[in-house]
């Protein structure tokens, strides 16, 4: 096994409090998921850190029902922890 390192493991976390959507506990129901919460996931994919170590850029894909097709962009978050970005916006399907 690979060893992550601090900075990757502080990657991870804030691409996650990025993606993820909160929601406060009794909001909803439980219930088993279903193939339209798929639908509604955010993926990150393709992190990479700037030369200085304060940015990290990800791309981040939708899915867009109305088209029948995938939003995706460009976000960048600071290494701080301070706000995320929303470089470019493309709405052409992924290769």
């Amino acid at each position: 096994m690979v060893p992550i390192s601090g900075r990757i493991r502080g990657v991870i976390g804030l691409m996650a409090a990025v993606l993820v959507p909160s929601a406060a506990p009794g909001d909803e129901p439980r219930r088993p998921i279903a193939e339209v919460d798929l639908l509604r996931f955010a993926r990150a994919a393709d992190p990479r850190v700037s030369p200085d170590g304060s940015l990290v850029a990800f791309v981040r894909s939708t899915v867009d029902r109305d088209r029948d097709d995938y939003e995706t962009s460009i976000w960048a978050v600071p290494t701080s922890g301070a706000r995320t970005r929303n470089q470019t916006r493309s709405n052409a399907p992924e290769a």
